[in-house]
């Protein structure tokens, strides 16, 4: 198999997020326990395929769909669990999973694959796989109760809109898009997300090339990626304590992450020394964990509660179909340049025009005002009421 055809057995994975449109009428927990069981179901049966043709199916469709609706679910339980002022903290640290496998799998696959073949280490990743039954069981929808602070009339006749379950499944789903697309500024946001998506995963996966054409060694290309693994870790981290302390201004600090990764990523392209790839890349995995581990979160920030699996499954959809693109496109690029330099140039660009996109959402702000249609505006009243969310959710 060439690198061409393990592109596209990722890229299917990423368009496993339709499927979770089943979400707002099953539930997070029969959700999830779908997906899991779809992942192993893959993973297992990909063990003993024979042709590679057979293993688009097994891996690429079905792990693929099953990896797609428990990163989805997962994320949108967490989401409902927390205020917003905790909210991206929360979100950082479920999804920080991610990063840690990412800095484990590779050497323990490897080593798998060594002592025995790569039918085994197949068996292993739907075992491992399996753990996510016992999270999925633990998933409920999170209960709010009102604790007024006094006895203010303004605490007492609280609008029932800022107390919703969240339960999106009370509103038809046509009307729920048509509610999204007339949010100015989430479309705004979903504009920037797909031209980043178009080139997000391009830089990680052209690394080791581009380091090669710089005379870099093979086995230092390495030390690279793992400091990008905990770059990623501690940028999801960070991103998502700053975030929780500055809540109103998670938009803002998207971006900025969105701009420093654009940066980075061109000053790449000039650099041909491992010192500066050491330092780049960590930067580059630090504004990469930042900018997924804020993505739900500004999903939130934008829609109202009711409305954020829908909007979170809109998006993903459109950038898992962007994302296909992405990197043959990054390939074309680096071949009109003769050089992988253009591929990390023309990231760096289109995450900039992306970036500079979000800008016009403040700029919005600033002369016209917030929309009244997003989830800020609903928290700051949530809050203003002292109103406390009251949960006790295990995410694995």
């Amino acid at each position: 198999m060439d690198t061409s055809d393990c592109s596209v057995l990722t890229k299917v994975v990423n368009l496993g997020t339709p499927l979770s449109a089943i979400v707002p009428y099953a539930g997070e927990r029969l959700t999830t326990l779908v997906g899991t069981m779809l992942l192993c179901i893959g993973m297992i049966t990909s063990s003993f395929v024979q042709s590679y043709y057979v293993l688009y199916l097994t891996y690429g469709v079905i792990a693929g769909l099953g990896s797609g609706v428990v990163h989805y679910t997962g994320s949108v339980i967490v989401v409902k669990h927390f205020h917003s002022k905790w909210r991206p903290f929360a979100v950082s640290i479920s999804n920080s999973g991610s990063s840690v496998s990412a800095l484990v799998l590779p050497p323990l696959m490897v080593a798998l694959n060594e002592a025995y073949d790569w039918r085994k280490t197949f068996l292993v990743l739907g075992c491992i796989s399996s753990v996510g039954l016992f999270s999925a069981a633990t998933f409920y929808q999170p209960k709010e109760i009102a604790i007024p602070a006094s006895s203010d009339k303004n605490s007492e006749n609280t609008d029932e809109k800022d107390v919703d379950d969240g339960n999106i499944a009370d509103q038809p789903l046509k009307q729920q898009i048509l509610e999204i697309i007339r949010n100015i500024d989430f479309m705004t946001f979903l504009m920037s997300s797909v031209l980043t998506f178009l080139v997000v995963f391009s830089p990680p996966t052209f690394l080791p090339d581009l380091m090669l054409e710089s005379n870099i060694e093979e086995y230092q290309i390495s030390w690279c990626i793992i400091a990008m693994g905990f770059g990623n870790l501690f940028g999801r981290i960070i991103c998502g304590i700053v975030a929780s302390r500055f809540c109103d201004h998670v938009q803002l600090i998207h971006g900025l992450v969105l701009c420093g990764y654009a940066i980075t990523i061109v000053l790449m392209a000039f650099v041909n020394n491992l010192a500066a790839f050491m330092v780049l890349s960590t930067f580059v995995g630090v504004f990469n964990g930042g900018f997924f581990g804020l993505y739900i979160s500004v999903v939130a920030y934008h829609l109202r509660m009711e409305h954020v699996a829908t909007g979170f499954g809109m998006a993903y959809t459109l950038n898992g179909i962007t994302s296909v693109a992405g990197l043959p496109l990054a390939g074309c690029v680096t071949d009109y340049f003769k050089s992988e330099s253009g591929s990390f140039i023309f990231s760096g660009c289109v995450m900039m025009f992306a970036a500079l996109v979000l800008c016009f959402i403040k700029l919005r702000h600033c002369f016209i005002g917030r929309s009244e249609d997003g989830n800020a505006n609903e928290n700051k009243n949530y809050t203003e009421n002292n109103f406390v969310l009251i949960s006790a959710s295990t995410y694995l």
